[in-house]
């Protein structure tokens, strides 16, 4: 089953007042702020999708427990920076795969996903005992197998990723991404986040759903 582990790696503090600065800055307001005014200020603009003052603003993330097709799907956001294992380099013998819930709440479907898993794994093991190397062996490895992947994403980039992810349209493993995402979010920059709690709100029950 999608199980996936986030953490955050680093975060700024005083994010708050460098966005708040931005866009004072646009506006020549510096001397016009109230004290206790800055949330609301920045969350006006968020709302007519004025977010260019927020791109100041890096967050790193480290994924892991998710499959390739996970981490293609989060490399397809091109505003961000990505590490991600190498199959080229390390050897995936041991390395496991992801059984999507949709498979494995059906029995026959999952017996079928495990045996084609199974026989790629001891094919890869196979390949490379016959000398070829890992970055021509991977090539028989499913989508499934698990990865691992450090990226950083400014403020903005954050909150595309979680409108796009969070929406029931999403696959349920990179949408259980977003949802983990969300909930750092609203810890660190409540401000940030919160015309996206709806969003949030249906995605944590669709996730639910999708157990039954």
């Amino acid at each position: 089953m999608e199980n996936p582990t986030l953490k955050i790696i680093f975060a700024p503090e005083g994010a708050l007042e460098i966005v708040n600065k931005a866009y004072r800055i646009c506006y020549e307001s510096e001397a016009k702020e109230k004290p206790g005014t800055r949330e609301d200020f920045i969350k006006g603009f968020l709302r007519v999708k004025h977010e260019s003052p927020i791109e100041h603003i890096g967050v790193i993330f480290e994924l892991t427990g998710v499959s390739r097709a996970c981490t293609q799907q989060i490399e397809r956001h091109r505003i961000g920076s990505y590490n991600e294992r190498s199959l080229r380099y390390v050897d995936a013998t041991n390395i496991e795969c992801v059984t999507p819930v949709g498979i494995e709440k059906n029995p026959e479907a999952l017996k079928l996903y495990n045996q084609v898993v199974s026989k790629a794994k001891s094919t890869y093991k196979k390949l490379l005992e016959l000398g070829v190397k890992k970055e021509d062996a991977r090539a028989c490895l499913p989508l499934s197998t698990t990865s691992h992947l450090l990226f950083t994403y400014n403020l903005r980039q954050i909150r595309h990723f979680l409108s796009e992810r969070l929406s029931p349209r999403a696959q349920r493993e990179v949408r259980l991404v977003a949802t983990l995402m969300y909930q750092y979010m609203e810890d660190l920059y409540p401000w940030l986040v919160e015309d996206l709690a709806d969003a949030y709100k249906a995605a944590v029950a669709r996730n639910e759903e999708e157990l039954k």
